[in-house]
């Protein structure tokens, strides 16, 4: 499913840069898996059938697919403006992921994007610990979500933009 989610990912990414790594992680519930048990796995591991399993979760804080993450070497990026740059990657998130998720997008220099890409090769995000964080700190980065039923991204524009220019985040919301 994080496969399914990356490759959903990459037509508007590829767009953006020529080279990048992309990340997906599913989130679930310890009860879902119990509701999912008795399903053939070849349903469960449909994507349409999988967002449509978590946008009927009872509860809106377990409608969330997961999250997509973005690694882009800044040395390789195409030239898009900021506006078609978000604007393709809040395209995909509405009309290609279908439920709600969280995206992550980090702007690294060629140097800090090779070793990066070094540590996601052998491990997720989530589990590299202090070696990713070092060099995702000082780097641009935008995280936002695009909430189940919504047609944008909860952050705007705007902190698209300022957040590519380094600047931090929680000033603009």
């Amino acid at each position: 499913m994080a496969k399914q989610m990356e490759s959903i990912t990459e037509g508007a990414v590829s767009q953006v840069a020529e080279n990048y790594y992309i990340k997906g992680r599913i989130w679930s519930q310890e009860e879902e898996w119990e509701k999912w048990q008795s399903m053939p796995v070849k349903e469960v591991s449909n994507w349409n059938k999988f967002v449509n399993l978590r946008n009927l979760a009872d509860d809106p804080d377990k409608r969330t697919l997961g999250a997509v993450r973005v690694y882009i070497d800044t040395s390789t990026m195409t030239g898009k403006t900021d506006e078609e740059e978000y604007q393709m990657y809040e395209e995909v998130f509405r009309d290609k992921l279908g439920g709600e998720a969280l995206l992550y997008v980090h702007y690294l220099d060629h140097k800090s994007f090779e070793k990066a890409e070094a540590i996601l090769e052998r491990t997720a995000p989530r589990n590299s610990g202090s070696d990713l964080d070092e060099i995702e700190e000082g780097q641009p980065y935008f995280g936002t979500i695009m909430r189940y039923g919504s047609d944008k991204f909860d952050d705007s524009l705007e902190i698209f933009k300022a957040a590519k220019q380094g600047q931090e985040q929680e000033k603009y919301q």
